[in-house]
This record gives C-alpha cells, sequence and structure tokens, in this order.
C-alpha cells in the first residue's frame, strides 16, 4: 500500500507490533517492516516507523495474563532496528493504552499504577534517544574499517560533529560480538547500543 500512497502524503512508514502473547516476539518483524516501507517510499518520502509500546491486553475483550508489555529493552531495539532499516522519524503507538499491563503479581490489570511504570520505561527511551536524533538527521552515513559483528547483529553508523557513532542491535536471543577498532562489545540477547568510536 506504500507506493500508492506516496502521493497524498507527506511521510509514510508502518507499524509492526510484534509483542503479544507472552510467548517470544517476532522482533524481526519490525526490520522487515522498516526496511519494505523504506524501498517502497522509493526516496521520494520519509519514512516515520511506529513503535509498538502498549501491551496488546488493551484491546481484548477482557483483562488476560496472556500479554506482555513490551519491555524497555525491546521498545529500543524495535526502534533502533527501524533507524538502522533507514527510518528518518519514529512514533510510539500508544500512550492511551499504557494504563493496561501486567502488574507485580503477573497479573493483568487497567490501573494508575501500571502507567506509571509504563511511562517511566518508555519515557526513558524516548528520552535516550532525543540525544540521537541530531546524529541521525545529520544522515552522514559512513562505513566503519575493521569492524566485525557477528552475523546476528545489524548496524549503521554515521559522522556527526567529526565523531563516528556505531547503532548495533543484536537479533537474537543470545549474546553476540561487535568489536570495533578499538574495543569488544558483548551485545545481550536483543540488545541494542550506539557506540561513541
Amino acid at each position: 500500500m506504500v507506493p500508492e500512497l506516496l502521493g497524498v502524503t507527506d511521510v509514510v512508514g508502518t507499524d509492526p507490533y510484534p509483542v503479544g502473547n507472552t510467548f517470544q516476539p517476532h522482533l524481526q518483524m519490525v526490520s522487515e517492516w522498516a526496511s519494505a516501507s523504506v524501498k517502497a517510499a522509493e526516496n521520494k518520502k520519509g519514512v516515520w516507523q511506529v513503535v509498538q509500546v502498549f501491551n496488546k491486553v488493551a484491546f481484548q475483550g477482557k483483562l488476560s495474563e496472556d500479554f506482555a508489555d513490551p519491555t524497555e529493552e525491546q521498545i529500543q531495539n524495535m526502534l533502533y532496528r527501524s533507524i538502522i532499516e533507514g527510518a528518518k522519524g519514529i512514533l510510539f503507538y500508544a500512550y492511551h493504552p499504557l494504563w493496561y499491563g501486567i502488574n507485580a503479581e503477573g497479573k493483568a490489570e487497567f490501573s494508575e499504577e501500571i502507567y506509571n511504570q509504563r511511562w517511566k520505561e518508555v519515557s526513558a527511551v524516548s528520552r535516550e534517544f532525543a540525544g540521537i536524533i541530531p546524529i541521525i538527521l545529520a544522515n552522514d552515513v559512513t562505513d566503519v574499517p575493521n569492524l566485525k559483528v557477528d552475523e546476528r547483529v545489524i548496524h549503521k553508523a554515521w559522522i556527526y560533529k567529526g565523531e563516528t557513532y556505531l547503532m548495533v542491535v543484536n537479533t537474537s536471543d543470545t549474546e553476540a560480538l561487535v568489536v570495533t577498532p578499538g574495543q569488544t562489545i558483548k551485545l545481550k540477547g536483543h540488545g541494542s547500543q550506539l557506540i561513541k568510536l
């Protein structure tokens, strides 16, 4: 559908929601959809991807413990995947369902306590990302000489104000290595990081 919308929009994007039932989320969906959106936009429109921050229990007929809250780590993973695949903007969906989630006893509920905890997590990712936005929008993409990463790691690097920044995402649930000319980083399963080289 993205090519059909290019003539009537300022930006385009898609909204994969991989965190649902409590089995392992399909975070690769985020990379696939972001990549497809960027390709379909054909450099004619900017791509703003949507990152899931809500628990899907908010849209069920009844509260159920079968649905997981996206963790702070998963939210950052989804955000970084989108950027690595070429998105230039990010939207979090959605703030109003943050009232729904899993409490400290593992029970699904609708409460201010849930909201406050979820908001804290979403805000932490957002605050960290705010510092990265100028690097991405400057769009001075570069290669990192002698970079070695596990095949499960996706990455992208930029130069900003004379410094090189490397964004990495571990796409697997086991530890992976990132070796730069000056350091070796152990990236935990589904971990993501921005590294100043």
